[in-house]
């Protein structure tokens, strides 16, 4: 259980910096991988 919580927040903290860094592109890529 603790390893699945710890896998979710760093792609949370992934999904966040691609967000941060490219807005337009990057939105369009990240829910792809998420999904």
């Amino acid at each position: 259980m603790e390893e699945l919580v710890d896998s979710g927040i760093t792609l949370l903290r992934r999904v966040k910096r691609f967000l941060c860094s490219n807005s337009q592109r990057e939105t369009k890529y990240v829910p792809k991988s998420v999904i």
